[in-house]
């Protein structure tokens, strides 16, 4: 497998990993909240793991830029743009851990909202795979979801539902990264299995040109052979 691929594998299972994590994380600290007390620290907690995160998050795209090399600029400028957004985002919510759960829910919307539009508009391109494109109607389709439920919190937001509903739109999108990061891995087929599709049409052409060089090559051998009689 080349550097690329491995990162195409190594990027998304890193990431949803940390934000499953910090997801069952929170949704323990929000079981936990049993009074205003610990609410208070369960909430700087989150705010403090959530920056964390997001630093490792930062840490990871900037090694994934380094590994890329300068002949993929293009992938190298989105890994140091995203580890910059991260880094901004996780030290921001460090130097201020009173900063509001419901800002998080806020972020958190409108990330939900942007993948959930995108995903629907790359599913609805021909040309991709089925299955891939089935499985980009369905993640956009619940992020549209949970960005409408984070939406409905707003109006009345306690930490103890913010923290629930960030605990399970971080655990979707921690699922949602793994599934990506499993998309990603190279395809070996057994012997016993069906071939590609590419391997098959490799396979006739090989063929058909074989035997269409045997026809030609027959005769001038014939000729040879009676001549030399």
């Amino acid at each position: 497998m080349t550097a690329a691929g491995k990162l195409r594998i190594a990027i998304p299972a890193i990431h949803g990993s940390l934000a499953l994590l910090l997801g069952l994380t929170l949704l323990y600290l929000h079981a936990a909240m049993s009074n205003p007390l610990f609410e208070a620290l369960a909430v700087g907690i989150a705010i403090l793991l959530s920056a964390a995160a997001l630093i490792l998050a930062a840490i990871t795209d900037w090694f994934a830029a380094l590994t890329a090399g300068m002949k993929k600029l293009h992938r190298v400028t989105f890994y140091l743009l995203a580890g910059i957004a991260f880094a901004l985002a996780g030290i921001f919510l460090g130097a201020y851990p009173l900063v509001p759960l419901q800002w998080l829910v806020i972020f958190a919307i409108i990330h939900a909202l942007a993948f959930g539009i995108s995903a629907l508009a790359y599913a609805a391109r021909a040309g991709h795979h089925s299955q891939k494109r089935r499985a980009m109607y369905f993640f956009g389709a619940v992020s549209i979801l949970f960005s409408g439920a984070m939406a409905g919190l707003i109006r009345n937001p306690t930490d103890s539902s913010a923290t629930a509903i960030l605990g399970w739109y971080l655990c979707f999108v921690g699922a949602k990264m793994l599934f990506f990061a499993w998309e990603a891995r190279p395809v070996r087929f057994m012997p016993d299995s069906p071939r590609q599709p590419e391997e098959k049409d490799r396979q006739t052409r090989s063929a058909i040109q074989s035997a269409a060089d045997r026809v030609h090559t027959q005769p001038a051998k014939q000729n040879a052979h009676a001549h030399h009689r």
